[in-house]
Formats: structure tokens, C-alpha cells, sequence
């Protein structure tokens, strides 16, 4: 490997400066040593090239917060010498960076990102992209570019699934060791747009290189849980099925769009709205996720196929999933797809002791009972040693012999098939620790639930504010009608785990209402909201956060876990789902 320590000027420009103690990847330097930049930029073969740190900052102005491209990330918009625009990305993770040099300097499909090079210089993590005209595909959809919304159209939904489904299958392919790449982290925000709104899949920091008939473990999963599939987040288990895992989410939440609001306002994730999307599935109702108004007539039997296509790529199961160049089949045509069956249950585990203590009792058997989509009923609890309770099972009558098993049949049980799905069935007040709330009483604090005081939206229900006689102000949140089972369970958890919960940093489950087929949870009112809204949103909650208020804030939520993780308790608690959209802040933005 030539050396070029000390040179600084190439045909009086900046040049590539190389030199041994910045050369991290020395296998990426064969072509780029001595190839001028702006040359080296327009042409077709090169491997990751060198910018010296000089280009970059003046490319980006110094890292101009004006031309800062990304609120979460660190990524900048620059331009260089010769007019060429290019997006600029700091790293802290050396492993992150070194993933996305090793992976994008050796990759190239029109649905993949360009890498044009890296920059090491004084302890800098750099990488230089291609720039993205019309920025990721989350912002696009959620209204951050309104221009670009509005050019998103049914068809060019179509061309960017495809698009992302085509380079997903070119990065599944066997290469000549017969290994493939999964990369692990594909969501919304890591799809960009071009000029033209052709999607073009980025953040590599992530992706695995391994033999493509191998099951790679971690123990470190990463990215976005919302995203991720059931045998990664249990077990982490990597194959490719995990990238078709998280594309069938990506259907989802790009089709679904149009229908409900992403605003920093939803109290839950879309990890949820998949969930709603599969029980949906199950009533065969899954055209209601999308705004059939702004769906061309034409294109119905389209979007169908496309929310079936994503409901066969996010089984529970992975060996049930598409691969990636079947689902570029079926998106160009070339392959029909049958109606995909319905997924059971996604990711669904219940205890004897979920159960028991529904009705306050208890229970000799620890065994856990976990239906998937294969219809199994792995582990079941034979020995049920605590009183009779309301819990009832919803029998299939017809069950394919292919899924018998003899687990299946557990004493107690009744009916002439399988037991596919447990449901728990709320009864009796009396089986809650916390107060019961009259119905009324809650529609005369709500005004009888009017939409001006709605607060809140979530994919189980909506949350309302409300004013009970003595002046105080409570929320509640009213799970809606057509909740899934799913959202009756955690209704269940909810109010058996948070009512036996006191703490400063915890929100305090007021009572709850079964009534007329409504459940409803009464919480403390937090005047304040959701700390993502106060971060990100309204300018006079903004203005309230000072330094001294946000110490104060995280240490709050670190003394709210550790009461949860308490070791000296009989019930460790794992939240699993703390991010600022969970963290409400009260009238003295304490959380």
C-alpha cells in the first residue's frame, strides 16, 4: 500500500490524505489513493474514498446547525467545491461506522445509499452520502415536508415498497462464499428519498454478514423495537427473516398513514398499530386501515394485496414468512398470492399467574402457556391449583390435523377442537384492587366524552381529560369497542400491576370502570403531557425546560426504574417500553 504521509496538495486541490495512522480499513484504499475528488465522486468504480476533514467542514460550513438535516441524528447537508451535494453523517459507535464503511463501500444497488467516503481525522467519525433531496421516508409521510407529502400518491407508495423490497432481496442474495447480509434495522427513518422519491435503503451500522443457511444469536438486540421480529426480540435470533419481519411492518405504517395522525400526541407505538392490523386481519377488515377516499378505486384490489403481503411477511414465525425475492414477485406481478391465514396471536405470552391474578388468587404452576401462529400451544399449564375463575376459552371447531398436538388437550377443558386462543373475560368489579367508577360519574367529568377534551390517541383507545365534583382533573382512557383481545390483556395489566405501584416517578392509576362493554382507566392528570411533545413541540414548554428542570427530569425516571427493579421486592418489574412518549411530566415538570 503506497503511503502519501505529508501530501497535501494534488493539481492544487484537496486530495484524498491518506496516511497509515488514519487507515482504519486498509483494503479500502486500493483505488482512492491519488484519484482526485470531484472525479472520484461522478465515477461509477471506486471503493470508499478519504475526505479530509478541511473539505467536510467547509462542505457543511462548519457543521452549521442551519444545515443540520436530522433532529435525532447527526447529519449534515454539504456541498462541495465542484457543486456536488452530499450528506454528512457524525458517528460516536466506531463499531456503527466501521459497519457502514465495510458494508456501503462494496455495495452497489439503485435502492442502497452511496457511500462516497469516510473521514478519520483528529478522533472524527465521518461518512460522506450521496444527498438525499427529499429526506427520509418517516418525515415524508408525516407531514415534516408537506411538498413531498403531497407527492406521495398511491402509485409512488407502490414504486417505494417495491423499491425497498428490491433492495432488501439484492442484499439477501448469495454472494460467492454463499453469504448474505441482514440488516437488522430497517425502519422508516433509514429509508431516503431521491429527487425522483425512489427509496434508497441506508444505516448499515447494524448489518451481519453470514452464511445464508446459518442462525446467527446476540445477546445485544438493537434498533427499533416497533420494527422488530418476535424471534429477535425473545431470543436474538438473526437470519434474513428479521429484515422481512420489519419490511412488513414498514407496509403497514406506510399504507396506513393517510388514517391516523403521527404526531408526538399517540400515546402508543406502532408496534401497536401492527397489532391492531392483525386483529383487523382476523375480522377480514383490513382495508379499514387505510383512507379508502384517497385510495384510487382502481387501486383497492392493490392495497389489499399489499396489507396481505404484509401480514405474510410479519408471522410470528419466521420460516412462515416470505422471502424477500418472493415478495418482489408478488409486487411486480410476476407471482399471485393467495389470502395469507390469520396469525393467531403476535408475540402473545400469558403465565398461570397472569391469570391467577386476575381474580387475586394464586397459583402452585410457574408453567407458561404461549400460542403462535402455527396454532401450537407450547408448554401448557396441566395443573391448575387455584380457584375456579371467569376464564373462558374461545374453542376452534376446525383445526388442520397437521397442527395436532397432544398438549392441546388439557384437562378442564371443553368443546370439540383445539384451544387456540385464551381470552380473559372481565366479569366482576371485585376482582381489581383499585375503586370502581360508576359510568356516569365518569361521562359527567368527561361531558360525556365530547372530543374537545380528547387528549390523547392510542391504538387501543383514545384518552380524554375530565373534571370530577371536587375540582380535580383526572385522564382516562377508554379502550375502544373493536379492541383486539391483545388490548383487553393489557387493559387487565394495567390495572392489576399499576394499582399495587406508589411512587413519586410513577403515574398513579386512580380506579377503572366495566360498564355497558366499556373499560376504562382513571389516571392522575398530568398537565404537563408527554416529555417528547414538551421537547419537540409546544414552544412554551419548550421555553419552560431549562438545564436546572432537565436534571431534574432524567433522575426522575431513573429513581421510577430502579423502584421497579427493586431487588429487595417480590416483583421485579420490567417496563419494556420506556421512551419520552411514556414519560408524562406533571404541573412542576416532574416525571
Amino acid at each position: 500500500m503506497v503511503n502519501f504521509i505529508g501530501a497535501d496538495r494534488f493539481n492544487g486541490r484537496d486530495t484524498c490524505d491518506i496516511s497509515s495512522s488514519n487507515m482504519l480499513f486498509p483494503q479500502f484504499y486500493h483505488n482512492c489513493y491519488s484519484i482526485y475528488l470531484s472525479h472520484f465522486i461522478e465515477h461509477e468504480e471506486y471503493e470508499s474514498g478519504y475526505f479530509t476533514l478541511k473539505l467536510i467542514k467547509a462542505a457543511t460550513q462548519n457543521f452549521s446547525p442551519a444545515n443540520r438535516i436530522c433532529k435525532h441524528e447527526r447529519l449534515y447537508k454539504g456541498v462541495l467545491p465542484n457543486g456536488v451535494k452530499v450528506t454528512v453523517k457524525q458517528l460516536h459507535e466506531h463499531l456503527m461506522f466501521k459497519n457502514e464503511v465495510k458494508f456501503l463501500s462494496t455495495l452497489r444497488h439503485p435502492n442502497l445509499v452511496r457511500l462516497f467516503g469516510h473521514c478519520t481525522e483528529n478522533n472524527q467519525q465521518l461518512l460522506v452520502y450521496e444527498y438525499m433531496e427529499n429526506g427520509c421516508l418517516s418525515n415524508a409521510l408525516s407531514g415534516g415536508n408537506e411538498n413531498v407529502r403531497k407527492r406521495l400518491n398511491w402509485r409512488t407508495k407502490m414504486r417505494i415498497c417495491l423499491g425497498i423490497a428490491n433492495g432488501l432481496a439484492f442484499l439477501h442474495q448469495k454472494d460467492e462464499l454463499k453469504a448474505i447480509i441482514v440488516h437488522r434495522n430497517i425502519q422508516l427513518p433509514n429509508i431516503f428519498l431521491d429527487k425522483f422519491l425512489d427509496p434508497k435503503i441506508s444505516y448499515f451500522g447494524l448489518a451481519k454478514h453470514f452464511g445464508a443457511d446459518a442462525t446467527h444469536c446476540t445477546t445485544a438486540v438493537r434498533g427499533s423495537i416497533e420494527y422488530n421480529a418476535p424471534e429477535y426480540l425473545k431470543k436474538g435470533s438473526i437470519t434474513e427473516k428479521v429484515d422481512v419481519f420489519s419490511f412488513g411492518v414498514s407496509i403497514v405504517l406506510v399504507l396506513s398513514t393517510e388514517k391516523r395522525s403521527i404526531d408526538l400526541e399517540r400515546l402508543d407505538s406502532d408496534a401497536i398499530l401492527l397489532n391492531q392490523a392483525k386483529g383487523l386481519h382476523q375480522k377480514g377488515d383490513l382495508l379499514s386501515l387505510i383512507d379508502e377516499d384517497l385510495t384510487p378505486s382502481n387501486s383497492l384490489k392493490e392495497a389489499t394485496m399489499l396489507l396481505d403481503l404484509a401480514m405474510l411477511c410479519t408471522y410470528e414465525s419466521p420460516e412462515l414468512r416470505r422471502s424477500m425475492s418472493e415478495v418482489v414477485n408478488i409486487l411486480e406481478g410476476n407471482t399471485t398470492m393467495k389470502t395469507p391465514p390469520v396469525d393467531p396471536l403476535y408475540a402473545a405470552t400469558f403465565s398461570c399467574e397472569d391469570f391467577m391474578s386476575v381474580i387475586g388468587s394464586a397459583s402452585s404452576s410457574s408453567s407458561y402457556t404461549k400460542l403462535t401462529s402455527d396454532g401450537f400451544v407450547y408448554n401448557p399449564c396441566d395443573d391448575w391449583d387455584g380457584d375456579d375463575a371467569s376464564l373462558s376459552y374461545q374453542v376452534a371447531s376446525k383445526v388442520k390435523e397437521k397442527n395436532t398436538r397432544p398438549e392441546l388437550h388439557n384437562e378442564g377443558g371443553e368443546g370439540n377442537g383445539k384451544v387456540e386462543y385464551a381470552k380473559l373475560s372481565v366479569e366482576t368489579q371485585e376482582m381489581y384492587e383499585t375503586p370502581a367508577f360508576s359510568l356516569r360519574y365518569i361521562e359527567v367529568a368527561t361531558r360525556n366524552f365530547i372530543p374537545a377534551n380528547k387528549i390523547g390517541q392510542g391504538s387501543f383507545g383514545s384518552v380524554y381529560k375530565g373534571m370530577v365534583p371536587n375540582g380535580k382533573m383526572i385522564a382516562v382512557k377508554q379502550l375502544s369497542p373493536e379492541s383486539s383481545a391483545q388490548g383487553k390483556v393489557v387493559f387487565l395489566h394495567e390495572v392489576n400491576t399499576i394499582s399495587t405501584l406508589r411512587h413519586p416517578n410513577i403515574i398513579r392509576l386512580l380506579g377503572h370502570c366495566v360498564e355497558n362493554n366499556k373499560h376504562l382507566l382513571v389516571y392522575e392528570y398530568m398537565e404537563n403531557g408527554c416529555l417528547d411533545r414538551a421537547i419537540f413541540g409546544l414552544v412554551n414548554l419548550k421555553n419552560k425546560l431549562s438545564w436546572p428542570a432537565r436534571l431534574r427530569i432524567y433522575p426522575g425516571i431513573a429513581k421510577g426504574l430502579a423502584y421497579l427493579h427493586d431487588e429487595n421486592s417480590k416483583m421485579k418489574i420490567v417496563h419494556r417500553y420506556i421512551k419520552l412518549s411514556n414519560i408524562l411530566l406533571d404541573k412542576d415538570l416532574n416525571p
